[in-house]
């Protein structure tokens, strides 16, 4: 629909036959309408209750577009990168890769609950998932939210098994890179100075640029706060040190803006629309844009607010001053 509430495109309905999955002959009839996610224009990603002749109504993936489809992933099947016995589960969130790619949370049925949860992408890559290895032995323990990324990269905000929250990035090759995590150093701090928590999180799945706001341990209370960016698709799976974040703001730094001619930082915020299903990338605005330029609110003396428009640098400076 239009912003005037005009229907634009109609695709599917319930009751209706629904699109054909592959190497399929016969439609299941549409049930219950699911998630949905804005692909490119009119193109949807959309989960749905599915009807079979005999049987009982099963979550299944679609896709509209030039060609409107049905991805193999349907709930109560074993997709080659499970193991004998494991099912798809319940269909929980829906969000976007590309513009013809879809990408799906799911959980797991006959699976232990330390594995019970996966990210997939609609042509049925598995992608992430709960208790896999990131690498030293660290494992996922918990997925907190995803982010599709153009390229058909995922970024993962994750709690680890050495108690820590994390940043990560799934590379198309080369396995994950951690952006930043709790318990870790903080990126661009000395050595003692460490992530206290990670606050908020919001990204740019067209170009890959993120923003991530977080407390720090290790520094007084008036410094204690950072806000970093990064962009996933700098440099190459290989040689993956461009993609790691660089500290924009910090508490206690003085800042300097179009209406503010010198003021102090006591505080940063950063407002994503996060939804309650954690998958990030399904259509609505973000904080931080393809360009990279975050809206940012700061707190001053005085508590005065102001909304700015931060844009990206490879140091803490420009309008933003270091202390």
């Amino acid at each position: 629909m239009s912003h005037a509430g005009a229907v634009t495109h109609f695709s599917a309905r319930e009751g209706f036959a629904s699109f054909l999955a592959a190497n399929t002959i016969a439609a299941d009839t549409f049930g219950q309408f699911g998630r949905a996610a804005i692909l490119n224009g009119n193109a949807v990603a959309f989960t749905s209750k599915i009807i079979p002749p005999t049987g009982k109504p099963v979550d299944s993936l679609f896709l509209t577009g030039a060609v409107s489809s049905r991805s193999n992933l349907t709930q109560g099947t074993t997709p080659p990168a499970l193991t004998a016995g494991e099912l798809l589960g319940t269909f929980t969130g829906v969000g976007r890769i590309d513009s013809a790619v879809a990408l799906l949370r799911t959980t797991l049925t006959k699976s232990p609950s330390s594995t019970n949860e996966a990210v997939w992408n609609s042509g049925g890559t598995l992608l992430l998932r709960k208790g896999q290895d990131i690498g030293g032995g660290i494992k996922i323990t918990r997925i907190l939210r995803v982010w599709g990324i153009n390229n058909g990269q995922l970024l993962a905000h994750v709690q680890l098994s050495n108690k820590a929250t994390a940043l990560i990035l799934r590379q198309t090759t080369n396995g994950f890179l951690t952006l930043i995590s709790t318990r870790s150093q903080a990126p661009n701090f000395i050595s003692g100075v460490d992530v206290a928590a990670i606050q908020a999180i919001d990204v740019d799945p067209i170009q890959g640029h993120y923003v991530v706001l977080g407390s720090l341990k290790g520094l007084a209370s008036n410094e204690n706060q950072a806000l970093w960016t990064g962009q996933t698709t700098l440099g190459t799976d290989m040689a993956p040190q461009a993609r790691l974040p660089t500290l924009q703001l910090q508490k206690g730094s003085v800042f300097v803006s179009t209406n503010t001619p010198l003021n102090l930082i006591r505080s940063i915020s950063i407002r994503p629309a996060v939804d309650p299903t954690g998958v990030g990338a399904r259509g609505f605005g973000q904080q931080i844009n393809p360009s990279g330029a975050t809206l940012v609110t700061l707190t001053g003396d005085r508590g005065i607010k102001e909304l700015v428009l931060l844009n990206p640098s490879s140091i803490m400076g420009g309008i933003f001053m270091p202390r």
